[in-house]
């Protein structure tokens, strides 16, 4: 049971990234002849008003279409496998199910950015209200998977530095 759980939470990580990955090399394809970078990528800078306008005037039809139908798609799934991960992996190393559900914070934000941007992108009137929440979600999901896969890694090496220990005991 516990190498069937391994596997489940290694699968979850590929494809979480396989995904990432694809909406990667979709990224040009949306921000071609824009000046300015997509929402999801200001994750430590936020916007404002004035930004979310110039993205939003300067993305051709062909890029508005591409973030819509084909990212804003991936960008659901994504952060959810990825929660899911961080969940499983969490639970695995320390036993505590409120501790794990931390992974599952970054997920909200993104969704709360994911629908602002949506919206953004589906109106011709941008208003700075919106625009703010949406900033704010961005910076926020921001700080959970920086925050998400520091705990990934501080619990990986603790795993590792445990196993040698127990090791180097057997020999």
């Amino acid at each position: 049971m516990k190498i069937k759980r391994h596997k489940t939470i290694i699968i979850l990580f590929i494809v979480a990234h396989l995904i990432f990955l694809s909406m990667d090399l979709v990224t040009p394809l949306i921000t071609e002849g824009v000046s300015v970078q997509m929402f999801d990528l200001m994750m430590f800078k936020g916007y404002d008003l004035a930004f979310a306008t110039t993205f939003v005037s300067e993305i051709s039809s062909q890029g508005r279409s591409l973030y819509l139908f084909v990212q804003m798609p991936l960008d659901f799934i994504y952060p959810l496998l990825l929660s899911i991960f961080f969940y499983l992996f969490f639970l695995e190393q320390t036993k505590n199910k409120n501790f794990a559900l931390l992974g599952f914070a970054s997920v909200i934000f993104d969704y709360a950015e994911n629908i602002s941007v949506i919206i953004m992108l589906t109106n011709t009137n941008l208003i700075a209200p919106v625009v703010g929440f949406a900033s704010f979600a961005t910076i926020t999901k921001g700080i959970f998977y920086v925050l998400n896969y520091s705990i990934t890694i501080f619990l990986l090496i603790r795993c590792f530095v445990q196993r040698r220990k127990r090791l180097q005991k057997q020999s």
